[in-house]
């Protein structure tokens, strides 16, 4: 049981890095091919693949997402490229509650990445994907 906790949380945490991966490529314009002129190139591939596959095993995609991250910050001087800022952002003031969320999600359910209505009108494709399908839509009400 203990075990199967730990492989769930380790799938979850890579999940998270593959989607902060996902949304830094979409929104820094070459990070692709200089993460792939660095060094990274095989790494993006097999993390395509582990996207498109939705499966995948939990240690292997976290050598993966190091390598890149190790890459960024060597080859691009970038940190978190996988991981982010731990950063601190407080919620802006007078933020009212929602009755209902609308958002995209990745459409492998390979990743934690999230794009709500507000950051996009349309749905955004995904970047790590095959052929940039786009991200698949969610609705919940609260």
């Amino acid at each position: 049981m203990r075990s199967e906790r730990r492989r769930e949380r380790a799938e979850a945490g890579v999940k998270a890095r593959i989607g902060m991966l996902c949304r830094m490529v979409e929104r820094t314009p070459g990070l692709h091919e200089g993460l792939a002129a660095g060094g990274a190139g095989d790494a993006l591939d097999r993390l395509r693949e582990i996207v498109a596959g939705g499966r995948f095993d939990a240690d292997e995609a976290t050598a993966l997402l190091d390598l890149v991250d190790e890459v960024g910050m060597a080859a691009l001087n970038l940190d978190g490229v996988t991981t982010g800022s731990k950063g601190y952002r407080p919620l802006p003031a007078g933020l009212a509650r929602a009755e209902s969320v609308s958002a995209w999600v990745c459409p492998h359910s390979s990743c934690g990445r999230v794009v709500t209505s507000g950051e996009s009108e349309t749905a955004p494709d995904c970047t790590l994907g095959p052929s940039r399908v786009p991200m698949a839509e969610y609705r919940t009400s609260m």
